[in-house]
């Protein structure tokens, strides 16, 4: 009895190492996926909102303020994350009472110099009155209910990450099985003995125990780790991703059980009893499930690379940004000064403060970069657009071409070069403007001309003639310096930082800046980017910095982006390291189940003097083969080169491991295998 006390133990401890492994690699997994989507949610939100606002005068202060306001008057709990001076990341409550108030700030202050535009989280949504009161500021809002509980199903139904996992799973349940199968004397027993059920029952309990109890500890384990709030929306769908697991494994246990009780039910004890190997069907069939996965993991790595290239593409377009850290926004009002003088418009006002704002800055100082505005609105009725493309017709004009035109200055030219790594030749532009047109635009110079002249120096001297024109080759990328399009990366991926072939028009800011026409210019230049040394030197002059309402750094908003992405790119990566090291030790596990099942006899043929590889593979020849097969086609379907030397190097290591830490077993245990201890 003692002996068989002490073979249930092992069995015992077999199922739950498997069944622990099993759960804290589907938590691993599902926390991948968990960082995709709820990374920054660490708080006790229900409902996500994204304001946005296409307005450029948009006061994020006043914005910020009106939000703190409304959630005060509706008590309602509205937090954010932002980027701190320091570049660290904080989080930001807009309620007063807001407790935890050593995890949030609450202090205004701290988003003095942040965008209002972004991602926030509410445990409730926003009021009508709310709503009507950012609305009135130009903002838009989008609320989206945060269902934390379709976290746990969405990782079992959506994208090809589903597929793995339920390969993996059916591996699992496979290796489950086999387990019981391996230690089935102890079964039969409680057969010959009346107890069948109840010892089946028992089993499953015992797993039933195991199971919740490591759900509990990885809840517990990742709370303590992120020190998130017990009913945040990141600790909310990881306890539901941990619900559905166990969930699942509960019931593939019972299944396990149940076709396990009735294969002992009828069996033959004698045979079993007497140490008979088991069936070969049991070992195809674990086998099969094991190439399942095998099989699967392919298309997996290609959808995953597939989508890295997404995400890698986007994270390349957002690290230039981190040479820009020291630019700044600025909203900046110019002084309403218009009056009517024998029926015509005098702005001359406004023009003289303009001037007197930019004398404080060199072209060095500033980056101006500003797509064309002669383009087709397309959410137009057609006879508005039909009236606008004749009104550029008759200045040979084509939107088709000028969609392509950003404008910049000198400073951003420079900075585009640099970032493209190119060889410019040191060039003043002194001609009013120069053209950079792509080899395929060649034909099409007069409509950027035309509409380069429409744009910025109508009503002045400059003449078309006097612009430059520089054919370059096609192909060419420019950074387009959008750091709106930028904060909206997380939701509109059409809003790309770089631009192929686009026709880069220089202008000669001097020249720009005396035009006739040039009160819009300083206009759009004023709510360009400023380096913030330069900006100190406003700081004598009130009569213009009481015009500047605020003053917001761009990458703070582009870095958590940036943040995000790459948080998704690691959680991918760690995906992809957990289904192949769970399907090594899948591997490693049949094997050494094989090796259980002909241990007597590697042992005898060692002792008589037979090389031990040989006998381990004329064992498993017939897996070794088809696992060889399995990894070939694995290599084929797999579209990436680098990814199909990783599928091979892999392969080639998880072969020569799992016999390498065979062989080892076998020569150092031979006499204790003979004996009949065959825990290994």
């Amino acid at each position: 009895m003692p002996h068989m006390d002490q073979k249930k133990g092992q069995k015992m401890k077999a199922r739950s190492i498997l069944l622990i492994v099993a759960l804290a690699t589907l938590a691993l997994i599902g926390l991948s996926q968990l960082r995709e989507v709820t990374d920054d949610i660490k708080f006790p939100a229900k409902y996500f909102i994204n304001l946005t606002s296409d307005q450029p005068q948009t006061n994020s202060t006043a914005i910020h303020q009106l939000l703190r306001e409304n959630s005060n008057k509706s008590q309602q709990n509205l937090f954010r994350t932002y980027l701190n001076d320091q570049g660290n990341e904080r989080n930001f409550a807009f309620l007063s009472t807001s407790k935890n108030k050593q995890k949030f700030e609450t202090n205004l202050k701290e988003l003095a110099n942040v965008s209002f535009a972004g991602s926030y989280y509410s445990d409730k949504p926003f009021t009508e009155g709310s709503l009507q009161s950012l609305k009135r500021y130009g903002v838009r809002v989008e609320m989206v209910e945060l269902q934390w509980y379709l976290v746990g199903p969405a990782l079992w139904t959506e994208g090809i990450r589903a597929v793995g996992l339920w390969s993996l799973v059916l591996s699992i349940f496979f290796a489950y099985f086999s387990l019981l199968y391996l230690y089935r004397k102890n079964s039969y027993v409680a057969r010959f003995m009346g107890v069948s059920a109840k010892f089946s029952v028992n089993n499953w309990l015992i797993d039933s125990v195991v199971i919740m109890l490591t759900s509990v500890s990885l809840f517990l384990l990742f709370w303590l780790i992120t020190k998130n709030t017990l009913f945040s929306m990141a600790s909310l769908s990881f306890l539901s991703v941990l619900v559905v697991n166990a969930l699942l494994l509960l019931f593939l246990i019972l299944l396990g059980n149940l076709l396990f009780h009735h294969l002992t039910k009828y069996g033959n004890i004698l045979t079993i009893l007497k140490g008979m190997n088991a069936p070969a069907l049991i070992n195809v069939i674990w086998f099969t499930g094991i190439i399942a996965t095998l099989l699967v993991i392919p298309f997996i790595l290609n959808k995953i690379n597939d989508e890295q290239a997404i995400l890698k593409e986007q994270l390349q377009g957002l690290e230039p940004w981190q040479q820009l850290e020291s630019y700044r926004t600025l909203t900046v009002t110019l002084q309403s000064n218009v009056q009517v003088n024998n029926g015509q418009i005098d702005v001359s006002g406004e023009l003289e403060f303009g001037k007197t704002f930019m004398s404080y800055f060199s072209e060095h100082d500033y980056i101006f970069a500003q797509k064309s505005a002669a383009i087709l609105p397309q959410n137009l009725p057609e006879e508005q657009k039909k009236e606008i493309l004749a009104n550029y017709a008759k200045d040979n004009i084509d939107p088709k071409i000028t969609k392509r035109v950003i404008y910049m200055n000198e400073q951003a030219y420079r900075i585009n070069a640099q970032l493209q790594k190119e060889n410019i030749k040191k060039k003043t532009h002194q001609a009013p403007a120069t053209i950079y047109l792509p080899a395929k635009y060649k034909l099409d110079s007069d409509s950027v001309i035309n509409a380069t002249y429409m744009e910025f120096f109508q009503d002045s001297e400059i003449k078309r003639t006097d612009f430059e024109v520089v054919v370059v080759p096609n192909g060419r990328k420019t950074f387009l310096f959008d750091y709106h399009g930028a904060e909206l990366y997380q939701y509109n991926n059409s809003r790309t930082q770089y631009g192929r072939d686009e026709i880069v028009v220089i202008l000669n800011m001097n020249t720009a800046l005396s035009t006739p026409s040039a009160l819009t210019m300083y206009g759009n230049i004023t709510n360009g980017l400023f380096s913030a040394k330069a900006l100190a030197r406003l700081s004598s002059n009130i009569t213009l910095t009481k015009n500047i309402s605020e003053v917001i750094s761009p990458y703070k908003s582009i870095k958590l982006k940036i943040n995000r992405l790459k948080d998704r790119i690691n959680s991918a990566k760690l995906a992809v390291i957990v289904l192949i090291l769970v399907q090594f030790i899948l591997v490693l596990q049949f094997f050494t189940g094989l090796l259980k099942q002909h241990l007597k006899e590697i042992s005898v043929k060692r002792l008589l003097g037979i090389n031990l590889n040989k006998v381990l593979l004329k064992t498993f020849s017939n897996y070794l083969f088809f696992l060889l097969l399995t990894f070939l086609i694995a290599f084929i379907i797999t579209n990436d080169v680098s990814i199909k030397y990783l599928v091979f190097v892999g392969s080639s290591l998880e072969i020569g491991a799992t016999f390498f830490i065979l062989k080892r077993t076998v020569a150092k245990r031979t006499s204790d295998f003979l004996k009949g201890d065959i825990e290994i």
